[in-house]
């Protein structure tokens, strides 16, 4: 295989006042996967590393290791999430990227992308 697609990208919702556990104002997922055709990128990524905003800490730093390759949570801000691939092929390092974490800004409570 001489090269792969990755998509990143992340899909938000809003949590109405009266449903709200905490202050967290919306639900997300940010995610990492291959092209519609063939979203499943587990053939060649051993498993991405996510690095979220550091109020999320002690668990700013969360590792999936297998298909599918997303993390849920909720949250109240937008930030840049440090995303890292570890390939499987030994000879591959590691590549870190940026994916902008946006929240839904229409307020409906349906999922937006």
């Amino acid at each position: 295989m001489s090269g792969c697609r990755l998509i990143l990208g992340n899909i938000s919702k809003w949590i109405p006042i009266d449903s709200r556990e905490d202050e967290a104002s919306h639900k997300w997922m940010v995610y990492v996967r291959g092209p519609q055709e063939s979203p499943d990128i587990s053939p060649f990524v051993s498993k991405i590393r996510f690095f979220l905003h550091p109020s999320y800490k002690p668990h700013d730093v969360v590792e999936v290791t297998s298909h599918p390759f997303h993390l849920c949570r909720r949250g109240w801000g937008e930030f840049p999430v440090r995303i890292q691939v570890h390939f499987t092929h030994h000879l591959n390092k590691p590549v870190d990227l940026i994916h902008h974490l946006k929240l839904d800004r229409s307020y409906t409570g349906l999922q937006r992308l």
